[in-house]
């Protein structure tokens, strides 16, 4: 045998090393460009770490150009000694970031332990349904989440004629209210050829029924109704039989069970998460009639010393057909123990444990951290966070899915912002939170965008492609920990936010985005562990307007004609805007197209334009002022004037230049000198009642003494209705 190379001394590799705390050193080690770990095959451990990536979840060609790998000891469990070792493939941008876990294999005849790999029968088809009812006991009866999700679960109330399927019977039912059921997940694909109607559930009431319809059923459908008798429960409920698709006359049932989507799969005792690529038409592997073939890489590296690499079933997930489709996003995040299907494998997940086939689990209810870490990592709701940030990040993981139809965007978010409602004690409006909404507003496009109508512009929902929260005011990003994040939010929004907003709601009345007199309460979460936990310190708005505003505020008399005008003359139109009417400063910059980029961090990727350019804000005398991203299609519009909405106010600090840095206006370099204000660029629209409206183009930052030097005349306050 080989003996391993130089960078992979480093690890000390021993079977005693693999027990004896090697974590303690906390260091990660560099292994080199990828291609050249690759070209290292006489290194046993540099040969089973590429060909494990190579096979792996992330099968674009690109992937590893100009990757750099490296690895560390990680500690599998508190308080004990047992370790594996993390391997990193790091790519040119975040969504090309692998991780690769390494673990000991035990020898002949060795009573494993903790975190060991375990070698599958790759001759074996069906997935173990024994260890699955195992690992629910465990869950069900030793682990700190055993009350979840019926005795303890704060979710809304089930849809109204909720119905599952009785799989003993194989029929549909109504059941009782708290009832115990277990939920599919899954991708649509071809294969389903039956599409749910009022009169065929009544049909499918009748005992024995469902046998007819079961050969026009999506595979998936088909197994997770077989997987559901094989475990022994009783309940499956599944939106291809239980909700129906089609007629009028199930509109309204449609529509209760999407806006109670949280509670659904909340409820649910299990969810099954069908994410393997070929799930869609061809079913589960392992479960029904498709056999499952398992591939596995293992590798003895040293004399004695016998390793499995393995990827977490959140890694395959990510790279997944499952992962690009909007619906199952909320589906997966609303889930509170899961049993998760891909790589042939079979997972389970609950808010305190993870359990994979190929891991050896605790023996004395001690959890598996690297498992749980990466359970939580992709489990955004679950994370104990500053949750304005989970709010952000939610929204920015909802952007980079697809739905076969526009309209169900938000409906794809309803569940996750249901949660977020609660946690923040908030509306919201377009997918925006009400109690944060000046933070909200500044998405920026991470992608080059195209607008979806049927919503506003001022939301992300408006935009297809995926967006991102940027910048030292939004999201903390300069503080260690969620509560100073916190913190650092709610002094902005109090503190340097200014504009008072208003909306058409869907009576066509207008509101106020914000009323502290109407906040809902604060609400005790069961999210995600057994415990109840204290709400959250207040998020956002406190109802005291700053006024700091550049702008006189103080004529409410005209400002109160203005919106009872408006919302008359709104209330009678027939687009389907929601508009946003509020007074502000309109400025005006020439904008240059330039080779700038945005950075605010060291910890943010590469700066990678995909459709995007960095426009200089351009005052009167030509100076540089500040600076909007745009789509590269405004290259065609380089040096016009345009319009800018003054938002909010800005911090000028940062760890690295920004594109306007040469701007001949004052510097200061203090981490709370707010010099800048926010901005949005605006274009004309004139809706169909006749009103001169305005669409959001892109969002960026003004210097405050640019402002009397913006070409036109002296810059006033207007109203404005930003659609």
């Amino acid at each position: 045998m080989s003996a391993l190379c130089e960078a992979c001394r480093v690890f000390n590799i021993s079977r005693d090393r693999f027990r004896s705390s090697p974590f303690s050193e906390k260091r990660m080690h560099q292994l080199g460009w990828f291609f050249d770990v690759e070209k290292r095959t006489s290194c046993p451990l540099c040969s089973l770490i590429t060909q494990a990536f190579r096979e792996g979840p992330v099968q674009d060609k690109y992937v590893f150009e100009g990757s750099r790998v490296q690895g560390s000891w990680v500690q599998i469990s508190e308080g004990r000694p047992e370790a594996g070792l993390e391997f990193w493939s790091l790519g040119k941008h975040e969504d090309l970031k692998v991780r690769l876990s390494v673990r000991l294999l035990p020898e002949t005849d060795e009573e494993p332990s903790i975190g060991m790999g375990v070698l599958i029968d790759p001759n074996s088809p069906h997935v173990p349904i024994d260890r699955i009812r195992d690992w629910m006991h465990r869950c069900e009866h030793h682990h700190p989440c055993r009350s979840v999700p019926l005795a303890s679960t704060r979710a809304g109330r089930l849809p109204l004629a909720f119905t599952v399927v009785d799989v003993e019977n194989m029929c549909l039912v109504e059941p009782e209210s708290d009832c115990r059921f277990l939920a599919l997940s899954y991708v649509w694909g071809t294969s389903n050829r039956f599409s749910s109607s009022l009169p065929a559930m009544r049909a499918l009431s009748n005992p024995n029924s469902l046998g007819a319809v079961l050969g026009r059923l999506a595979p998936s459908i088909r197994d997770a109704v077989e997987l559901t008798q094989k475990l022994g429960e009783k309940y499956l409920w599944t939106d291809a039989l239980c909700v129906s698709q089609s007629g009028d006359a199930g509109q309204e049932m449609a529509k209760d069970n999407i806006d109670s989507m949280d509670s659904i799969y909340r409820h649910a005792a299990y969810v099954i998460i069908a994410a393997d690529d070929d799930a869609p038409d061809g079913g589960i592997a392992g479960v029904g009639k498709l056999s499952r073939k398992v591939h596995q890489h293992a590798a003895e590296i040293m004399p004695g010393v016998r390793v499995l690499a393995r990827f977490s079933p959140q890694t395959y997930m990510s790279h997944s057909r499952y992962s690009t489709r909007g619906w199952t996003y909320q589906e997966d995040q609303l889930a509170t123990r899961s049993l998760i299907f891909i790589n042939n494998q079979v997972y389970f997940s609950c808010p305190n444990y993870a359990y994979s086939e190929d891991i050896e689990a605790e023996r004395n209810n001690t959890p598996d951290f690297t498992l749980v870490f990466q359970q939580k990592v992709n489990k955004i709701l679950y994370r104990d966070a500053n949750p304005a940030a989970v709010y952000f990040r939610s929204a920015e993981a909802l952007s980079r899915r697809d739905f076969t139809f526009a309209d169900d965007y938000l409906r794809g978010f309803a569940g996750v912002a249901a949660v977020q409602s609660q946690i923040l004690a908030s509306q919201f409006i377009a997918g925006l939170p009400t109690c944060i909404f000046d933070a909200a507003l500044l998405w920026q496009p991470a992608r080059q965008l195209k607008r979806r109508r049927g919503f506003p512009s001022w939301s992300w929902a408006g935009w297809h492609g995926q967006i991102r929260w940027l910048g030292d005011t939004i999201d903390g990003l300069y503080q260690d920990s969620p509560v100073a994040s916190l913190d650092k939010l709610n002094s902005w929004i109090r503190s340097r936010t200014f504009l008072r907003w208003y909306f058409l709601n869907t009576r066509r009345q207008v509101e106020a985005v914000f009323d502290a007199r109407t906040r809902r309460s604060f609400g005790k979460m069961f999210w995600p562990s057994s415990d109840e936990k204290d709400p959250s310190p207040a998020v956002g708005y406190t109802g005291d307007f700053n006024e700091s505003a550049p702008f006189d505020q103080d004529e409410d008399e005209d400002e109160q004609i203005y919106l009872e005008s408006t919302g008359l003359q709104l209330a009678n139109s027939k687009e389907r805007i929601i508009p946003l009417l509020f007074k502000t400063l309109v400025v005006t910059f020439r904008i240059q197209a330039s080779t700038a980029y945005l950075r605010y961090g060291s910890i943010d990727p590469v700066w990678e334009p995909s459709g995007r350019v960095v426009f200089l804000l351009l005052n009167r005398n030509n100076a540089v002022s500040g600076y909007v991203l745009l789509d590269e299609s405004w290259r065609q519009h380089d040096m016009s004037l345009q319009e800018f909405l003054i938002l909010s106010e800005a911090n000028y600090y940062c760890d690295w230049a920004r594109p306007h840095e040469n701007h001949p206006y004052k510097k200061s370099y203090e981490f709370e000198a707010w010099d800048e204000y926010h901005v949005m660029m605006v274009t004309r629209r004139t809706l169909d009642v006749g009103l001169l409206a305005v669409e959001r183009a892109g969002v960026g930052r003004l210097h405050k003494e640019a402002v009397k030097d913006a070409h036109g005349e002296q810059a006033e306050a207007s109203n404005v209705i930003l659609v």
